[in-house]
Protein backbone atom coordinates (compact mmCIF):
# COMPACT_ATOMS: atom_id res chain seq x y z
CA UNK A 1 0.00 0.00 0.00
CA UNK A 2 2.92 2.80 0.83
CA UNK A 3 4.72 1.81 -2.89
CA UNK A 4 0.71 2.49 -4.28
CA UNK A 5 1.09 5.89 -2.13
CA UNK A 6 4.62 6.79 -3.18
CA UNK A 7 3.73 6.36 -6.93
CA UNK A 8 0.73 8.50 -6.61
CA UNK A 9 2.04 11.28 -4.34
CA UNK A 10 5.50 11.12 -5.62
CA UNK A 11 6.15 14.97 -4.66
CA UNK A 12 4.86 14.65 -1.32
CA UNK A 13 8.21 15.35 0.88
CA UNK A 14 7.03 12.21 2.79
CA UNK A 15 8.10 9.77 -0.31
CA UNK A 16 11.84 11.34 0.23
CA UNK A 17 11.49 10.32 3.78
CA UNK A 18 10.48 6.99 3.21
CA UNK A 19 13.56 6.06 1.18
CA UNK A 20 15.79 6.83 3.50
CA UNK A 21 14.40 5.55 6.50
CA UNK A 22 12.22 2.46 4.58
CA UNK A 23 12.63 -1.54 6.09
CA UNK A 24 16.20 -3.00 4.82
CA UNK A 25 14.94 -5.37 1.49
CA UNK A 26 17.09 -6.89 -1.12
CA UNK A 27 14.25 -6.61 -3.40
CA UNK A 28 14.99 -4.41 -5.92
CA UNK A 29 18.49 -5.75 -5.92
CA UNK A 30 17.85 -9.51 -5.76
CA UNK A 31 20.92 -10.63 -5.01
CA UNK A 32 20.74 -14.20 -5.13
CA UNK A 33 24.25 -15.00 -2.90
CA UNK A 34 26.08 -13.51 -0.67
CA UNK A 35 29.32 -13.93 0.51
CA UNK A 36 30.22 -13.20 3.78
CA UNK A 37 33.93 -12.83 4.60
CA UNK A 38 34.63 -12.84 8.95
CA UNK A 39 37.78 -13.49 11.04
CA UNK A 40 35.57 -15.51 13.12
CA UNK A 41 38.02 -17.74 14.44
CA UNK A 42 40.89 -15.16 15.06
CA UNK A 43 41.34 -12.60 17.85
CA UNK A 44 38.59 -10.66 16.63
CA UNK A 45 35.99 -13.19 16.79
CA UNK A 46 33.78 -10.98 19.30
CA UNK A 47 34.00 -8.66 17.03
CA UNK A 48 33.11 -10.37 13.50
CA UNK A 49 30.48 -12.49 15.24
CA UNK A 50 28.56 -9.43 16.52
CA UNK A 51 28.52 -8.45 13.31
CA UNK A 52 27.66 -11.65 11.69
CA UNK A 53 24.58 -11.58 14.39
CA UNK A 54 23.77 -8.09 13.22
CA UNK A 55 23.80 -8.73 9.31
CA UNK A 56 21.87 -11.95 9.73
CA UNK A 57 19.22 -10.38 12.31
CA UNK A 58 18.11 -7.53 9.27
CA UNK A 59 18.68 -10.83 6.34
CA UNK A 60 16.24 -12.62 8.42
CA UNK A 61 13.58 -9.92 9.09
CA UNK A 62 13.75 -9.15 4.55
CA UNK A 63 10.69 -10.48 2.54
CA UNK A 64 11.16 -14.64 1.98
CA UNK A 65 10.14 -14.25 -1.86
CA UNK A 66 13.67 -11.44 -1.86
CA UNK A 67 15.93 -12.85 0.57
CA UNK A 68 19.43 -13.90 -0.79
CA UNK A 69 21.21 -16.82 0.18
CA UNK A 70 23.97 -15.98 2.68
CA UNK A 71 27.28 -17.94 2.85
CA UNK A 72 29.75 -17.40 5.43
CA UNK A 73 33.72 -17.35 4.85
CA UNK A 74 35.58 -17.33 7.65
CA UNK A 75 39.00 -16.14 6.63
CA UNK A 76 40.52 -16.64 10.61
CA UNK A 77 43.69 -14.81 11.73
CA UNK A 78 44.85 -15.21 7.90
CA UNK A 79 44.87 -11.88 6.09
CA UNK A 80 47.21 -13.62 3.19
CA UNK A 81 44.74 -15.95 2.17
CA UNK A 82 41.74 -13.87 1.84
CA UNK A 83 42.31 -13.60 -2.07
CA UNK A 84 41.77 -17.05 -2.13
CA UNK A 85 38.73 -17.02 0.09
CA UNK A 86 37.35 -14.28 -1.83
CA UNK A 87 37.68 -16.53 -5.28
CA UNK A 88 36.46 -19.23 -3.69
CA UNK A 89 33.23 -17.39 -2.50
CA UNK A 90 32.43 -15.97 -6.04
CA UNK A 91 33.12 -19.22 -8.06
CA UNK A 92 30.32 -20.61 -5.54
CA UNK A 93 28.14 -18.29 -7.43
CA UNK A 94 28.35 -15.46 -4.85
CA UNK A 95 27.15 -12.13 -6.47
CA UNK A 96 28.00 -9.71 -3.63
CA UNK A 97 30.20 -9.78 -1.32
CA UNK A 98 30.16 -8.53 2.21
CA UNK A 99 33.94 -8.11 3.99
CA UNK A 100 36.36 -8.35 4.55
CA UNK A 101 35.99 -7.19 8.07
CA UNK A 102 39.46 -5.18 9.11
CA UNK A 103 41.84 -2.86 7.62
CA UNK A 104 44.94 -5.44 7.21
CA UNK A 105 42.35 -8.10 5.35
CA UNK A 106 40.93 -4.93 3.15
CA UNK A 107 44.52 -4.40 1.75
CA UNK A 108 45.39 -7.49 1.31
CA UNK A 109 42.47 -8.56 -1.22
CA UNK A 110 42.60 -5.31 -2.74
CA UNK A 111 46.37 -5.59 -3.32
CA UNK A 112 45.99 -9.70 -4.38
CA UNK A 113 42.77 -9.50 -6.58
CA UNK A 114 40.98 -7.55 -9.10
CA UNK A 115 37.07 -8.04 -7.78
CA UNK A 116 34.69 -9.36 -10.06
CA UNK A 117 31.69 -8.66 -7.81
CA UNK A 118 30.15 -5.49 -6.23
CA UNK A 119 32.05 -5.51 -2.71
CA UNK A 120 31.51 -4.18 0.62
CA UNK A 121 34.30 -3.80 2.20
CA UNK A 122 34.95 -2.97 5.63
CA UNK A 123 37.63 -1.02 6.18
CA UNK A 124 40.13 1.71 5.51
CA UNK A 125 39.46 3.49 2.23
CA UNK A 126 42.78 4.47 1.78
CA UNK A 127 43.27 1.99 -1.28
CA UNK A 128 42.60 3.54 -4.38
CA UNK A 129 38.64 3.40 -5.51
CA UNK A 130 38.15 0.27 -8.37
CA UNK A 131 34.80 -1.02 -10.04
CA UNK A 132 32.94 -3.20 -7.91
CA UNK A 133 34.97 -1.92 -4.52
CA UNK A 134 32.36 -0.13 -2.22
CA UNK A 135 34.22 1.22 1.13
CA UNK A 136 32.94 1.62 4.86
CA UNK A 137 35.50 3.30 6.71
CA UNK A 138 36.23 1.98 10.24
CA UNK A 139 39.42 4.10 10.97
CA UNK A 140 40.20 6.30 13.54
CA UNK A 141 41.74 8.05 10.93
CA UNK A 142 38.23 8.73 9.61
CA UNK A 143 36.85 9.84 12.95
CA UNK A 144 39.44 12.22 13.42
CA UNK A 145 38.75 13.51 9.88
CA UNK A 146 35.28 13.81 10.65
CA UNK A 147 36.24 15.51 14.25
CA UNK A 148 37.99 18.20 12.19
CA UNK A 149 35.35 19.21 10.41
CA UNK A 150 32.62 19.33 12.59
CA UNK A 151 35.02 22.14 14.54
CA UNK A 152 35.97 23.81 11.66
CA UNK A 153 32.77 24.14 10.58
CA UNK A 154 31.71 26.12 13.76
CA UNK A 155 34.21 28.27 13.17
CA UNK A 156 36.89 27.02 15.51
CA UNK A 157 40.08 28.07 14.50
CA UNK A 158 42.97 27.91 17.36
CA UNK A 159 42.93 24.41 18.06
CA UNK A 160 44.85 22.19 21.13
CA UNK A 161 45.90 18.67 20.91
CA UNK A 162 46.20 16.70 23.47
CA UNK A 163 47.12 12.94 23.23
CA UNK A 164 48.19 9.60 25.06
CA UNK A 165 51.41 8.09 23.41
CA UNK A 166 49.74 4.84 21.82
CA UNK A 167 49.90 3.95 18.00
CA UNK A 168 46.24 4.50 17.61
CA UNK A 169 46.10 7.84 19.68
CA UNK A 170 49.38 9.18 17.59
CA UNK A 171 48.14 8.53 14.35
CA UNK A 172 44.48 10.06 14.68
CA UNK A 173 46.30 13.04 16.40
CA UNK A 174 48.48 13.57 13.52
CA UNK A 175 45.26 13.56 11.56
CA UNK A 176 43.72 15.93 13.02
CA UNK A 177 46.85 18.37 12.69
CA UNK A 178 47.06 17.67 9.40
CA UNK A 179 43.67 18.19 8.64
CA UNK A 180 42.96 21.24 10.48
CA UNK A 181 45.83 23.01 9.29
CA UNK A 182 44.52 22.46 5.75
CA UNK A 183 41.57 23.63 6.36
CA UNK A 184 42.99 26.67 7.44
CA UNK A 185 43.31 26.38 11.29
CA UNK A 186 46.06 27.05 13.49
CA UNK A 187 47.51 24.54 15.79
CA UNK A 188 48.76 26.33 19.07
CA UNK A 189 50.51 23.33 20.61
CA UNK A 190 50.14 19.22 20.35
CA UNK A 191 50.79 17.62 23.75
CA UNK A 192 51.83 14.01 24.88
CA UNK A 193 49.82 13.21 27.79
CA UNK A 194 51.34 10.30 30.56
CA UNK A 195 48.49 8.01 30.59
CA UNK A 196 50.46 6.74 33.54
CA UNK A 197 49.63 9.93 35.93
CA UNK A 198 46.45 11.09 37.45
CA UNK A 199 47.67 14.67 38.37
CA UNK A 200 48.34 16.76 35.18
CA UNK A 201 48.35 19.92 36.71
CA UNK A 202 51.45 21.41 35.78
CA UNK A 203 51.29 20.21 32.35
CA UNK A 204 47.68 22.04 32.15
CA UNK A 205 48.75 25.53 33.15
CA UNK A 206 51.55 25.33 31.24
CA UNK A 207 49.49 24.67 27.83
CA UNK A 208 46.73 26.95 28.99
CA UNK A 209 49.38 29.46 29.31
CA UNK A 210 48.64 30.09 33.31
CA UNK A 211 52.26 29.07 34.95
CA UNK A 212 53.61 32.07 32.94
CA UNK A 213 50.92 34.63 34.36
CA UNK A 214 51.68 32.50 37.66
CA UNK A 215 55.16 33.23 37.15
CA UNK A 216 54.68 37.19 36.44
CA UNK A 217 52.61 37.67 39.07
CA UNK A 218 55.07 36.08 41.71
CA UNK A 219 57.70 38.36 40.00
CA UNK A 220 55.88 41.03 40.75
CA UNK A 221 54.96 40.84 43.79
CA UNK A 222 58.96 40.10 45.33
CA UNK A 223 58.95 43.68 43.85
CA UNK A 224 56.17 45.52 45.66
CA UNK A 225 57.06 43.11 48.62
CA UNK A 226 54.34 42.01 51.28
CA UNK A 227 52.84 45.67 52.10
CA UNK A 228 51.09 45.37 48.45
CA UNK A 229 49.44 41.73 48.09
CA UNK A 230 48.32 41.11 44.65
CA UNK A 231 45.32 39.58 43.87
CA UNK A 232 45.58 37.60 40.65
CA UNK A 233 42.88 36.55 38.15
CA UNK A 234 43.95 34.28 36.02
CA UNK A 235 43.01 34.11 32.33
CA UNK A 236 43.28 30.98 29.83
CA UNK A 237 45.63 32.27 27.07
CA UNK A 238 43.46 34.48 24.67
CA UNK A 239 44.89 32.12 21.02
CA UNK A 240 42.63 28.98 22.39
CA UNK A 241 39.24 27.59 21.17
CA UNK A 242 39.09 24.05 21.10
CA UNK A 243 40.83 21.07 22.94
CA UNK A 244 41.06 17.92 20.68
CA UNK A 245 41.66 14.98 22.73
CA UNK A 246 42.92 11.36 21.74
CA UNK A 247 43.18 9.60 24.89
CA UNK A 248 41.64 6.21 26.53
CA UNK A 249 38.75 6.88 29.02
CA UNK A 250 40.27 7.05 32.26
CA UNK A 251 42.81 9.58 30.72
CA UNK A 252 39.68 11.66 29.34
CA UNK A 253 37.65 11.32 32.99
CA UNK A 254 40.72 12.88 34.90
CA UNK A 255 41.72 15.49 32.26
CA UNK A 256 38.45 16.94 32.30
CA UNK A 257 37.87 17.89 35.77
CA UNK A 258 41.41 19.61 36.05
CA UNK A 259 40.87 21.57 32.94
CA UNK A 260 38.01 22.56 34.05
CA UNK A 261 39.23 23.66 37.62
CA UNK A 262 42.37 25.93 35.80
CA UNK A 263 39.51 28.21 33.92
CA UNK A 264 39.53 26.51 31.21
CA UNK A 265 35.70 25.17 31.46
CA UNK A 266 34.45 26.86 28.52
CA UNK A 267 36.77 25.59 25.66
CA UNK A 268 34.74 23.44 23.09
CA UNK A 269 36.17 19.38 23.62
CA UNK A 270 36.20 17.20 20.95
CA UNK A 271 37.28 13.44 21.65
CA UNK A 272 36.51 10.48 19.84
CA UNK A 273 34.04 7.74 21.05
CA UNK A 274 36.15 5.69 23.47
CA UNK A 275 35.32 7.97 25.86
CA UNK A 276 32.05 6.14 26.09
CA UNK A 277 31.09 2.60 26.63
CA UNK A 278 28.04 2.60 25.13
CA UNK A 279 26.52 2.35 28.57
CA UNK A 280 25.98 5.11 30.36
CA UNK A 281 27.86 5.48 33.61
CA UNK A 282 25.95 8.56 35.33
CA UNK A 283 28.78 8.57 37.85
CA UNK A 284 32.05 8.18 36.18
CA UNK A 285 30.63 10.00 33.28
CA UNK A 286 29.38 13.29 34.98
CA UNK A 287 33.83 13.95 34.68
CA UNK A 288 33.00 14.50 30.87
CA UNK A 289 30.98 16.70 31.02
CA UNK A 290 30.65 19.09 27.60
CA UNK A 291 32.62 16.32 26.14
CA UNK A 292 31.88 16.03 22.34
CA UNK A 293 32.02 12.96 20.33
CA UNK A 294 30.52 11.42 17.49
CA UNK A 295 28.72 8.00 17.61
CA UNK A 296 26.26 5.64 16.46
CA UNK A 297 22.55 6.38 16.70
CA UNK A 298 22.22 2.59 18.05
CA UNK A 299 24.34 3.26 20.90
CA UNK A 300 23.70 6.84 21.81
CA UNK A 301 19.78 7.41 21.24
CA UNK A 302 17.34 5.52 23.63
CA UNK A 303 14.08 6.94 22.00
CA UNK A 304 12.13 7.37 18.53
CA UNK A 305 13.56 3.96 16.05
CA UNK A 306 15.95 3.14 18.31
CA UNK A 307 14.41 2.31 21.73
CA UNK A 308 15.86 -0.28 23.90
CA UNK A 309 12.54 -2.18 24.64
CA UNK A 310 12.00 -2.86 20.69
CA UNK A 311 12.39 -6.23 19.68
CA UNK A 312 15.60 -6.02 17.96
CA UNK A 313 17.16 -4.50 20.29
CA UNK A 314 16.10 -6.81 23.46
CA UNK A 315 17.57 -9.64 20.84
CA UNK A 316 21.16 -7.72 21.26
CA UNK A 317 20.80 -7.12 24.88
CA UNK A 318 24.08 -9.26 24.86
CA UNK A 319 25.91 -7.11 23.27
CA UNK A 320 25.10 -3.62 25.00
CA UNK A 321 28.00 -1.94 26.49
CA UNK A 322 30.20 -5.42 25.42
CA UNK A 323 32.69 -3.32 23.57
CA UNK A 324 31.18 -4.78 20.02
CA UNK A 325 27.84 -3.22 19.96
CA UNK A 326 28.52 -0.84 17.45
CA UNK A 327 29.73 -4.16 15.51
CA UNK A 328 26.36 -5.60 15.54
CA UNK A 329 25.02 -1.92 14.31
CA UNK A 330 27.49 -2.16 11.63
CA UNK A 331 25.97 -5.57 10.54
CA UNK A 332 22.60 -4.47 10.37
CA UNK A 333 23.46 -1.48 7.98
CA UNK A 334 25.53 -3.69 5.89
CA UNK A 335 22.66 -5.35 4.58
CA UNK A 336 21.27 -2.84 3.47
CA UNK A 337 24.29 -0.83 2.02
CA UNK A 338 24.82 -3.91 0.53
CA UNK A 339 21.63 -4.21 -1.16
CA UNK A 340 21.38 -0.45 -2.33
CA UNK A 341 25.14 -0.68 -3.70
CA UNK A 342 23.64 -3.30 -6.22
CA UNK A 343 21.01 -0.95 -7.89
CA UNK A 344 22.42 2.38 -7.16
CA UNK A 345 23.25 4.13 -10.29
CA UNK A 346 26.73 5.35 -10.41
CA UNK A 347 25.67 8.90 -10.95
CA UNK A 348 22.93 9.24 -8.53
CA UNK A 349 22.38 9.68 -4.33
CA UNK A 350 21.06 7.79 -1.80
CA UNK A 351 20.74 8.64 2.16
CA UNK A 352 20.50 5.66 4.40
CA UNK A 353 20.12 6.38 7.74
CA UNK A 354 20.51 2.96 9.95
CA UNK A 355 21.39 1.79 13.47
CA UNK A 356 25.10 2.95 12.81
CA UNK A 357 24.67 6.08 11.47
CA UNK A 358 23.77 7.95 8.17
CA UNK A 359 25.28 7.06 4.75
CA UNK A 360 25.37 9.02 2.00
CA UNK A 361 25.79 6.91 -1.62
CA UNK A 362 27.09 8.73 -4.55
CA UNK A 363 29.35 8.40 -7.48
CA UNK A 364 30.46 5.10 -6.13
CA UNK A 365 31.47 5.93 -2.73
CA UNK A 366 30.19 5.27 0.76
CA UNK A 367 30.38 8.48 2.82
CA UNK A 368 29.00 8.21 6.58
CA UNK A 369 28.05 11.54 8.20
CA UNK A 370 27.97 10.69 12.00
CA UNK A 371 25.95 11.52 14.70
CA UNK A 372 27.15 14.44 17.56
CA UNK A 373 26.54 13.81 21.05
CA UNK A 374 28.01 16.22 24.10
CA UNK A 375 27.76 14.61 27.64
CA UNK A 376 25.16 16.53 29.81
CA UNK A 377 25.02 15.34 33.34
CA UNK A 378 26.73 12.00 32.28
CA UNK A 379 24.50 11.19 29.98
CA UNK A 380 25.45 11.63 25.97
CA UNK A 381 22.81 13.76 24.47
CA UNK A 382 22.12 14.96 21.02
CA UNK A 383 24.44 18.14 19.99
CA UNK A 384 23.39 20.29 16.98
CA UNK A 385 25.74 23.67 16.72
CA UNK A 386 25.38 27.00 15.34
CA UNK A 387 27.41 26.58 11.92
CA UNK A 388 29.27 29.26 10.64
CA UNK A 389 30.29 28.34 6.94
Amino acid sequence: ELDNWSTKYPGHRATALRSEFRPASCASANPTRIALLLPITSPFSQAASAFHDGFMRVHNGDYPSSRPLVSLYDFGDDTNSIGDVYQTAVAAGADLVVGPLGRDAVASLTSQSTLSVPTLLLGSSNTEHTPNTFFVDLSRRSEALSLVTHARARGLENALVLYTMTKANKAAADTAVQAWQDQGGQITDAVIVDSTRSDFSEMISRMLGLSQIEAQANALQNTLGDTLPLTVVPRIRRDLDVILLFTDQKTARLLKPQIDFRHAGKLPIYSQNTVFTGTPNLINDLDLEGVLFSDMPWVVRRTGRFERSDKMLTDAEHYQGSGVDRLYALGMDAYRLACEIQVLPHDSTRRVSGASGTYLLQGGGIEKQPDWVIFRQGIPEPFTPVISR
